[in-house]
């Protein structure tokens, strides 16, 4: 009898053995120069009670962004996945389902430095660290954390990446810094210099914030590519105003790409329609006494593809747009300027673009 029972109790062993190696799931790093942590797992199960921390990797000079997905057995790998604010206090059985073995990459930054601020409150920006500083200006615990519009001041020409890209636009370097998600609400004036070198997801800025100014910048030697990404900001939303800036950057957006901009901020419907509009309320800076963007006296000649795209922005509802040009390449599966559900409204003006 007590043979029987450890024969049983043998063959119960192999069988949770058994299971627990058919239910165990890979983690590949790919540190690009770094150091992995002696803690992060390169095995998990699938259990319910068990969860996953992927510990910061280390670099000597540069600044930790975080994991982000390559690749997943289990589905199909969206641009910019980022590992915790995605799974952040999910159990193995959850990540087991959705991702299977996967793969993931060691972001790497500039080291960040805090920049001055000027007499009338404006951050002076004369380095490519103090340009990083702003993320740890703005954002607590990962959230911008503004209550007032901000101001910036470049004070130089700045260059994050040498040589970031070659004559065709593509990446030319294997190594390089990455510009981190930015979003922007306030006066960011460039004093016409230029940014170069940025190797970032939506552009300098993923949102720009309701009445926010961008003027006098010009971004140079860069290669966005997101969801949604344009040659300086993947998203802007209304009242926002841009004037004398331009962009050689090369734009990779999956749904919308432009060159300038990837989209406005969606709504139920336009704000105004064309017959609404007479050239008497068109002022210097938009519309009198409506929350409508405006781009001025700006270009892009840069390189732009993706789903829906556009030389200067690929999707707006209503817009002002004067003295504007694009004059880089385009390729895509649908061309686009502006729509709206309802009406749409598009001032050009002298912009070689426009229909």
């Amino acid at each position: 009898m007590l043979c029987r029972f450890r024969r049983i109790w043998v063959l119960f062993i192999c069988l949770v053995l058994v299971t627990s190696f058919a239910d165990a799931r890979t983690i590949t790093y790919i540190l690009n120069g770094g150091t992995n942590h002696p803690d992060n797992p390169t095995s998990y199960g699938n259990e319910i009670t068990k969860k996953i921390e992927l510990r910061p990797a280390t670099r000597e000079g540069y600044a930790f962004l975080g994991w982000y997905i390559e690749s997943a057995s289990a589905c199909t790998v969206s641009p910019n996945w980022n590992f915790e604010s995605s799974f952040k206090g999910d159990p193995e059985s959850y990540i087991s389902h959705i991702l299977g073995d996967f793969t993931v990459s060691a972001r790497w930054g500039l080291v960040p430095k805090t920049p001055q601020i000027d007499e009338r409150g404006c951050y002076l920006i004369h380095s490519a660290e103090e340009l990083y500083g702003l993320r740890d200006v703005f954002y607590v615990d990962g959230r911008y954390s503004i209550v007032d519009p901000a101001c910036v001041s470049l004070q130089n020409d700045i260059v994050v990446n040498k040589n970031l890209l070659d004559a065709e636009g593509n990446l030319s370097l294997d190594d390089y810094v990455w510009w981190p998600n930015f979003v922007f609400w306030g006066k960011f004036d460039g004093n016409g210099f230029t940014i170069s070198g940025l190797r970032g997801e939506g552009g300098l800025f993923d949102v720009l914030g309701e009445k926010s100014v961008v003027r006098n910048l010009g971004i140079k030697d860069s290669y966005f590519s997101a969801n949604i990404a344009g040659g300086l900001v993947g998203t802007i939303e209304r009242s926002t105003w841009m004037y004398n800036v331009y962009s050689e950057a090369s734009v990779h957006g999956t749904t919308y790409a432009g060159g300038l901009v990837g989209r406005e901020t969606p709504r139920d419907e336009c704000l105004l329609s064309a017959s609404a509009l007479s050239a008497a309320r068109i002022g210097t800076r938009g519309i009198v006494g409506a929350e409508v963007p405006a781009i001025e006296n700006s270009y892009s000649l840069g390189r732009v593809e993706g789903g829906t795209v556009g030389g200067i922005v690929a999707v707006m509802n209503s817009a002002v747009l004067r003295d504007v040009f694009f004059a880089g390449t385009m390729q895509g599966k649908k061309n686009g300027l502006h729509y709206c559900r309802k009406v749409s409204f598009l001032f050009c003006k002298r912009s070689f673009f426009c229909d």
